[in-house]
């Protein structure tokens, strides 16, 4: 039995060992691992004066591996209380980590709205105002179309009335020549 449990806690430790981050967690570490191999010849000795029958000197041996034992009990007390406010420590940081990162998240897609918002409002605002010159650059191209279309009737009337009077000019002049003669 105890050289199973000697093996769990040193096989427990051996996996303990690569996590353990502080000084105070290293010397615990340490000092349970020191009692551990402190303890191992002394039970074999208390075995062996068992086996022998020398009840005095292996319950003197057995006392003097208890005070081994609570030491090594108090080391893993004190790595198992570090062990617990690590993780509490690390869950708090987490935690707020994880708050500050819901925050800058919100706080993004507010800006992202606002900024959205905004963009729609000025993009609306410049299509009206497009829309506006357009309706302003219609209007124009509309009046210069009449202009233009009054001009054109306006020469079809003089280019009428210039050949009406080229008409009357010719026969003006033909009467003159009629007269001349």
């Amino acid at each position: 039995l105890y050289a199973s449990s000697g093996n769990k806690i040193d096989q427990l430790m051996a996996e303990l060992e690569p996590l353990l981050a502080s000084d105070p967690e290293k010397a615990a570490a340490a000092a349970i691992q020191q009692r551990r191999a402190d303890w191992a010849p002394r039970f074999q000795e208390l075995t062996g004066l068992c086996e022998a029958g020398q009840t005095a000197d292996a319950y003197k041996l057995r006392n003097e591996n208890k005070v081994l034992s609570a030491e090594m009990h108090a080391a893993a007390t004190q790595l198992v209380t570090r062990q617990k406010n690590a993780l509490e420590e690390a869950k708090s940081d987490s935690e707020a980590a994880m708050l500050t990162a819901k925050w800058i998240a919100l706080l993004i897609a507010s800006l992202c709205a606002i900024l959205s918002t905004t963009l729609f409002i000025a993009s609306r605002r410049e299509i009206g105002k497009m829309r506006s010159i357009v309706e302003d650059l219609q209007q124009g191209a509309d009046e210069i179309t009449n202009a233009s279309h009054q001009v054109a009737a306006t020469s079809q009337t003089q280019a009428r009335g210039s050949s009406e009077q080229a008409a009357s000019i010719e026969e003006t002049s033909s009467s003159t020549e009629e007269i001349d003669r």
